[in-house]
């Protein structure tokens, strides 16, 4: 690639580094055209689905790498499409709180082992990277397909409702045993192989397609806001660094005190319901990503935290306040951030009970795969590599 920016030029090399040390990963060069997007990233139709990738999308991917867009060559295009996209929504978001917004920092991934995002100094300069998890979106998307495989609904004269009560959902479950099999197969496929895509493909049709949608939409709108959020609100230029040395790679990550965080999770809430309202959006399900966010992140902490030491401790997270405490903080700027009026408080109450069904869900998921997590500890199954600087 030519005329790189110093940005990207760190970029490429962290990305090498990383890759360099026990990972495998495919090279977006100057090779890559439209016929390896054919190949890679058209999924094939079936007489059940949709092609997961419309023209739209497929149109953007070849505009990426016409234009020699990709800001290394071990970015995948998919990937950065959704980079790409999250962020240009979240932009528009932000526009409506301020006319003067900051310029974007060059964004890309790496195998981090960080559900979340990393803001990583860029040597001798003032910039710096906004780097995702490599597989945080993947998760996201294969999450929200299991939990809107969990959520009882019923149509009545052609209305959707869904239910909210534990007894629903318990009944629920007795009928709907598949989606504790797809939880197990992608904490399995995550943990062990790094990749959620190595557990089993499936589609979803009718109203879990559309709810998985929804959930997996805002869940991503919240993450990327959460960090475009930290920029906004000037953080970045207020915080201190530290060495971080995953996976013997050493380079300056921009730490956030936990005051820093919690405001990022409040204005990165806002920024991602103006997007979902931008669309269009104005069901429940389109207002959890948040909440949903967390209690998959609680989901991975304590996972790893039973294969390494055989039981869940309450390790402070390197980086970050503890994962509930956040969710918790965060709910209970939900009345707020919608307001007094009878509409308002109305919604804010619909979206704290459907969280709340959204935690009782995940704990049931939770429950179910613990009895595998202790065998597996016992047996010495080991993790994927991406996870050993985890916590």
């Amino acid at each position: 690639m030519s005329n790189k920016t110093a940005s990207e030029i760190y970029l490429e090399k962290l990305q090498s580094d990383f890759y360099e040390d026990g990972y495998t990963h495919k090279i977006y060069g100057t090779d890559y055209n439209i016929k390896n997007i054919l190949k890679d990233y058209i999924p094939t139709f079936n007489k059940k689905s949709k092609n997961i990738y419309p023209e739209e999308c497929f149109n953007k991917l070849k505009e990426i790498l016409d234009n020699d867009n990709l800001p290394t060559v071990y970015e995948d295009p998919a990937q950065y499409y959704i980079l790409l996209n999250l962020f240009e929504k979240i932009e528009m978001s932000a526009e409506e709180i301020s006319s003067n917004l900051p310029r974007r920092p060059v964004v890309g991934t790496l195998p981090s082992g960080e559900v979340n995002a990393m803001a990583i100094k860029v040597p001798d300069s003032d910039d710096f990277l906004l780097v995702f998890e490599d597989q945080i979106f993947t998760f996201a998307n294969l999450i929200a397909k299991v939990v809107a495989q969990s959520i009882p609904f019923e149509i009545k004269d052609n209305v959707i409702s869904f239910s909210m009560g534990k007894e629903e959902v318990n009944n629920y479950f007795k009928n709907n045993s598949i989606a504790f099999e797809r939880f197990k197969e992608l904490i399995y496929a995550y943990l062990f192989y790094g990749e959620p895509t190595a557990a089993p493909q499936y589609f979803l049709e009718g109203i879990p397609m559309h709810l998985a949608d929804r959930l997996r939409t805002s869940l991503e709108l919240f993450i990327v806001g959460h960090e475009y959020s930290h920029i906004i609100l000037g953080h970045v230029q207020e915080s201190k660094t530290m060495v971080n040395k995953a996976k013997r790679i050493e380079f300056n990550e921009i730490i956030f005190n936990w005051d820093q965080e919690f405001s990022a999770d409040v204005l990165g809430l806002r920024l991602m319901l103006g997007c979902m309202l931008k669309e269009g959006s104005i069901n429940l399900p389109s207002f959890v990503g948040a909440d949903l966010f967390f209690g998959s992140l609680d989901v991975i902490e304590k996972s790893i935290s039973i294969l390494k030491t055989g039981s869940v401790t309450n390790t402070i997270h390197r980086t970050h306040p503890p994962t509930l405490l956040r969710r918790e903080i965060l709910r209970k700027s939900i009345n707020e951030i919608f307001g007094n009026s009878k509409d308002g408080i109305k919604m804010a109450k619909g979206v704290l009970m459907y969280a709340e069904t959204l935690e009782y869900i995940l704990n049931l998921l939770w429950d179910s795969i613990t009895p595998f997590l202790y065998s597996a500890y016992k047996k010495g199954y080991k993790l994927d590599s991406r996870w050993l600087c985890f916590l």
